[in-house]
This record gives C-alpha cells, structure tokens and sequence, in this order.
C-alpha cells in the first residue's frame, strides 16, 4: 500500500509530520502484515507527470511510480522510499 502526499509550500512542522507519517506507515505494516509505504512528492515535479490532477496519467501504477521516481531523481529530489 502507498501513502502519496503531494505537496506544495514546507512550513518548519513538515519534517516532524514526515517523521510520524513514515512511523505510521511501519506501524500499519506491523499491524497489518501489508506493507505500507510513504511517498511525499514536491507539487511542481508532480505537476510534471500528470495531464491533470483528477485522473492517473498511466496506465499503471507501477508505470506511474516509476515515471515519478525517476522524474524526482532527475531533479534531485530525494526519495523516502
């Protein structure tokens, strides 16, 4: 399972709200026994990818998290992935 936030402006709070949101993420998978894993994607980088904001631009989502890791590689994003 996939946890993708876009997101826009960092405010000074955003690390602390990663930290808990990748915390989540580990305690879900425990819980759960599936795999959870957290994906933040700067707005603009995503903006790159997507034809509009209200449909999957791929076909696939394994196709659509590729295209977007490596989009956020080319531009030296880092991945908490």
């Amino acid at each position: 399972m996939w946890l993708i936030e876009t997101k826009g402006r960092e405010q000074e709070d955003v690390p602390l709200k990663d930290a808990r949101t990748e915390k989540w993420c580990k305690d879900a998978t425990k819980l759960t026994g599936v795999d959870w894993c957290y994906l933040k994607v700067p707005y603009n980088p995503y903006l790159g990818i997507t034809k509009n904001l209200t449909s999957m631009p791929y076909t696939t989502f394994d196709e659509f998290l590729g295209n977007l890791k490596k989009l956020l590689s080319d531009n030296q994003v880092k991945l908490n992935v």
